[in-house]
Order: structure tokens, then C-alpha cells, then sequence
């Protein structure tokens, strides 16, 4: 018989299989779905429906009674078993017209159902199954298979109508030139967005398909559906590229400020001068710094509240942050949600906040954009889709996406936005000395032991795609309310302000050079002991010092694919400028 421990434990490699799986496996993720709710069910079941056949009196004085009286119900269910299986064939046959869309949800019910995984009470269970195991070996599986049919009965059609993110593909636009400056790379891209959104939407159109909301300079529309035939005609349309929920996004919450090197860097003369950097978060708080010292530059709202005033306090942490760190730098505060009691961001609001950066690039423009922020979908390997081709899309633009990876402790996968090739992921560490430290994140609780400045946190996420590590605990700023943290937020807001550092040092190195030699940072290295993978702790004085020994980059540094030999001990570049790694050069082309 299944151990029903083991079985519950295996629950993170079966999130991992739904997570990474890919177009066209629907059977084999509602499949990993599917058994994931079956062990909570089966928890439950075993708890409050078997155990207390083998508690009563007459159990403990006659165990054989149990187990005989448990057999003949097997038995008189043994003739049904041919219908169930033609009923369970059928049932599967209706899992394969369940939409695509359906899978956020689904990946999104893991990380509750690991938590609720963990509550159950596995020993007590246990250990009343373990006397019966012997002679009782069909329980746990007909009762898995009764599960399966009730599973898969109720997972048929959506209800609707259904708010759907849909993007679409646009012809022409991989062949705009590298080297086209910014407004007329702008120009081109709303011209061909135009065309391509109003042609989808001449097609999907109708009295069941509204469209709630376009972007000119976003390949995205907002689509509510009605009926399973509007969903079809838009799974069908061959220029739909991606169809996902509309899903709110959660925010990732003086030892620091060395550990990155940055007073070296300061004192070698970097300032952040004239570098412009984008926080889209919750806003920021007028009467603390840096509104007050004038280091804002812009402040908008985005969000349904109608004020760029932070009403949580999470945005004016990571402004606060950016500002310390580069003193002299601009900060361009993006309000996209946030209210007292919920970090909650609103993913509408993000792609205007986005768009809006495209459009005013020549006013403000922006070399760093700062979101800490995650939506609940998570990957195992490099991620594509709707939220990845917003990141090269900032790397066109000549902007450096910096992105936190969360603070679930995951340690072989990484959420969107985080898990993109032209994004840079940030994880956590701690910024001084403990003998212990607990974190509580969310759904997530861990303990390290032992704590040093520049170890990784527990909680922070961590897999391949990670490119670099921030002090992200505890980050103490007395100027702001909400300080006193722990979390990847913080973490990538140091490195925000490091690369505005940087980026002031030599204003002709273009964003995807500049994270590739961040990348290849070969000093200050760190070890994740959950997972080995080896990742460097942002360091000013070392990418300023690069970006001013490195050549001046053409285009935009667009590349594809990780050259060969680049990994030399260090972290893996997600592309060919890594200077520190013992890769080529270079910032534009191909590998």
C-alpha cells in the first residue's frame, strides 16, 4: 500500500511537473492536478471516514472484523468496475476540451493545496492504516479511484463570463532594426500594434466576445468572454499567441548598503546622475524621502484609487532603497495598486504602467525598471508567453528589468515575471548576524540557523533562472514606516539601485549589456545550500567599474540562446555579454 507520508510529500514534484509542463500536454498537467487534489481528498477520507471504522469498540477487540467487513464492501463494488471504467473513459475524454487558460488557475491551487498538504494530520492517520496495512491493500486506491471520477466530473466548462488577458502575435515586428532609436522604434511598434490588434478584433468581435480594454503600445487585449463558443473562436484565431486570467499580482516584502559595495563605488565618484528609474508598485508616500528631497521625478497612478499616494507602504520602501543606494538617481514612482491592508497589484494596471514607459521614453527615460512583484503561474526552466515578451520588450527599450523571484522558498522554480530570459532576477540574503532567524512569508514560514551577511534566505526562490543575489533581510531605513523586512522585494530594489549606479557610469552600455556583466560578476560569489546553485551578490563597484571598461554597445544587446563555455564556475548568462565569466564580448547580435 501507498505510504500516505511519502505520497503527501510528493506533492512539490508534482506542482513542478504542472508548473513546467508545456502546449500540448492538457491530459498530463490536469493530470498532476488532479493527483495533487486527490492526496487532500484522500487525507480527509482516511481521516474521517476510514479511521473511525477501526476506532470503534469492536475494532480493538477484533481486528479481523474490521478488515472482513471492509472486504465484503469491496466485493459487492467489484461488478461496477467494468461501468466505472467506461464512465472514468469518458470523463477523461471531457478533461481534453478543458481551455488552456484554466492552467493559471490550476498552478496557482498548488501552492494552496502544499500548505494545506501540510496540515493534515499525517501521523495519527498513519499510524492506524500501518495495523490494518497487511490485509487491507485496496482501501487507498478504490478510494483514489472514486476520487478521480468525482474529480473529473466537476472539471468540465468554465463557468462565464471569463476576464481573459490575450496576446497576440505581431507580424513585422521582429524585424524592426536593432539600431532604430526610440521614438522611431515607438512609432513603428504602435503603427504595427494598431494593425494587428484591429484585424484580431474585426475577427472575435460579437455579442458574446466584449473587448474591455486595448494598449497601443502593448500586444495585449482584455477580453471578456460569454459563452464556450466566444472562448473557441478565440483559441482557434491564429493570431492569438497566449490566453490567460486577468490575475492580481502580489507584491515580495544600515548592514546592507556595504555588502553591495556601494560606498567604494560612491567614493570612486558614481552618483546615479541622470539616471531615471522606474518603480511600479503601490506608490509612494509624499511626506518621506525621496519624495521630499526632490528625487521624484514623476509620480502616476494607475490603479482605480485616482491618487499616486502609497497606501500601503511597500512602493515607498523600495523608492527609499533605490534612493540610498544611488543618491542622485530619479526615481519614476508607478502606482499600480495597494491599499492599507493588501499588496495586492492589479496586473491591468501594470501593462498601462508599462505601456506608459514606451510612450514617454524620449520625456523620461527610464534604464531601469524595478518590480517586485510575482503572479502565482511558476516555472521550472526559462518562461515564454505574454509576461516574458514584456520583458524584452523593456531590454529593447534600453531598459533593465529587474525582477524579485519571490519569497515561497522554492528551490527549483521561479515565477513570472522572474522566470523570463530578458528579465534579471533577483533573490535574498540576510545583511548582518544571528544565530537564528525566522521568516514568515504569506502561506510560507522557514528558520536558518546560523545566519551570516550574505547568505540566501529560505524563503527566497531560487532555480537556474536566478541571476543574482541583494541584501533582502533585515533591511532596517528609519525613514520609513514599513521597514524592518525581510524579502526578494527589498533584494531587488538594491539592485535596481546598483545598476542605476552603474548605468550612470557609461550612459553608451545598453540594458542587455549591462545584465550580462552583472551576470558574470566573479567576486563576491554565493552558495544556495538548498540547492548548490552558485549566484554573485550585486556589487556596485564591480559593474560600475565594467560598464566603464566596456566597449560602447549598438542596438539594443538583443540575443538568443546561452553561447557555449560560459558558465566557468559562475552563474549561467542568459545571454552573450558576460564579461566576468570568461565569455565574449559583445552586446548586440546573436549566438
Amino acid at each position: 500500500m501507498t505510504d500516505l507520508r511519502s505520497a503527501a510529500q510528493s506533492d512539490e514534484a508534482l506542482c513542478d511537473a504542472l508548473h513546467s509542463a508545456t502546449d500540448p500536454g492538457i491530459n498530463v498537467r490536469l493530470g498532476a492536478a488532479a493527483r495533487i487534489r486527490e492526496l487532500v481528498q484522500d487525507l480527509h477520507e482516511i481521516y474521517f471516514y476510514v479511521e473511525p471504522h477501526y476506532r470503534g469498540a469492536g475494532v480493538q477487540a477484533n481486528p479481523q472484523w474490521a478488515i472482513d467487513r471492509l472486504n465484503s464492501r469491496y466485493s459487492s463494488c467489484a461488478d461496477e468496475n467494468d461501468e466505472l471504467d467506461k464512465e472514468l473513459t469518458a470523463l477523461r475524454s471531457k478533461l481534453d476540451a478543458v481551455p488552456r487558460y484554466k492552467f493559471a488557475s490550476l498552478q496557482a491551487r498548488c501552492a494552496e493545496l502544499e500548505a494545506e498538504l501540510e496540515a493534515q494530520p499525517y501521523q495519527a492517520v498513519k499510524a492506524e492504516r500501518d495495523r490494518l496495512q497487511a490485509r487491507s491493500h485496496w482501501v487507498l486506491p478504490l478510494t483514489l479511484f472514486l476520487l478521480l471520477l468525482l474529480l473529473a466530473s466537476r472539471m468540465e466548462a468554465a463557468d462565464f463570463p471569463q476576464l481573459l488577458q490575450v496576446e497576440y502575435s505581431v507580424p513585422g515586428k521582429a524585424e524592426i532594426p536593432q539600431n532604430y532609436g526610440t521614438e522611431q522604434r515607438k512609432a513603428r511598434l504602435a503603427a504595427l500594434y494598431q494593425k494587428a490588434a484591429d484585424q484580431l478584433i474585426g475577427r472575435i468581435l460579437s455579442a458574446d466576445c466584449r473587448i474591455i480594454r486595448r494598449y497601443d503600445l502593448v500586444p495585449i487585449l482584455i477580453v471578456e468572454v460569454h459563452t464556450p463558443a466566444a472562448l473557441a473562436r478565440l483559441e482557434r484565431d491564429p493570431a492569438v499567441a497566449s490566453i490567460g486570467p486577468v490575475v492580481d499580482l502580489q507584491t515580495q516584502v544600515s548592514e546592507s548598503i556595504p555588502l553591495i559595495n556601494q560606498p567604494a563605488a560612491i567614493a570612486a565618484g558614481a552618483s546615479g546622475l541622470g539616471v531615471y528609474v522606474a518603480v511600479i508598485d503601490t506608490g509612494i508616500f509624499y511626506d518621506y524621502p525621496p519624495y521630499k528631497t526632490g528625487q521624484v521625478a514623476v509620480a502616476k497612478d494607475f490603479s482605480s484609487q485616482g491618487n499616486p499616494r502609497d497606501l500601503h507602504g511597500h512602493g515607498t520602501l523600495l523608492a527609499s532603497v533605490i534612493g540610498k543606494v544611488a543618491p542622485y538617481s530619479k526615481i519614476v514612482s508607478l502606482k499600480v495598486g495597494g491599499t492599507p491592508t493588501s499588496g495586492a497589484l492589479s496586473s491591468l494596471a501594470v501593462l498601462a504602467a508599462i505601456e506608459w514607459l514606451f510612450d514617454n521614453s524620449a520625456v523620461y527615460p527610464v534604464r531601469v525598471v524595478n518590480m517586485s512583484f510575482a503572479t502565482p503561474v511558476y516555472f521550472t526552466g526559462s518562461c515564454a508567453g505574454a509576461w516574458a515578451n514584456l520583458m524584452r520588450d523593456l531590454a529593447d527599450f534600453n531598459m533593465v528589468p529587474v525582477v524579485a523571484t519571490g519569497n515561497s522558498g522554492k528551490k527549483t522554480m521561479l515565477p513570472e515575471p522572474a522566470c523570463s530570459w530578458d528579465a534579471f532576477a533577483v533573490g535574498a540574503s540576510y545583511d548582518q548576524v544571528s544565530n537564528s532567524w525566522s521568516v514568515a512569508t504569506g502561506t510560507y514560514t522557514c528558520t536558518d540557523t546560523y545566519v551570516s551577511p550574505g547568505r540566501v534566505g529560505c524563503w527566497s526562490n531560487s532555480a537556474w533562472m536566478l541571476d543574482a543575489l541583494a541584501p533582502g533581510c533585515v533591511v532596517v531605513n528609519t525613514q520609513v514606516p514599513v521597514s524592518g523586512q525581510c524579502g526578494t522585494s527589498v533584494a531587488a530594489a538594491f539592485a535596481s539601485g546598483t545598476f542605476a549606479l552603474a548605468r550612470a557610469a557609461d550612459p553608451s552600455v545598453n540594458a542587455r549589456t549591462s545584465m550580462g556583466i552583472a551576470r558574470g560578476q566573479t567576486v563576491n560569489l554565493k552558495t544556495d545550500p538548498r540547492n548548490a546553485i552558485r549566484r554573485p551578490l550585486m556589487d556596485a563597484k564591480y559593474l560600475t567599474d565594467r560598464l566603464k571598461a566596456a566597449p560602447a554597445s549598438s542596438g539594443t544587446g538583443d540575443t538568443s540562446g546561452t553561447p557555449a563555455g560560459c558558465t566557468n564556475g559562475g552563474p549561467l548568462p542568459k545571454d552573450g555579454a558576460s564579461y566576468g565569466s570568461g565569455c565574449s564580448g559583445g552586446g548586440s547580435g546573436s549566438m
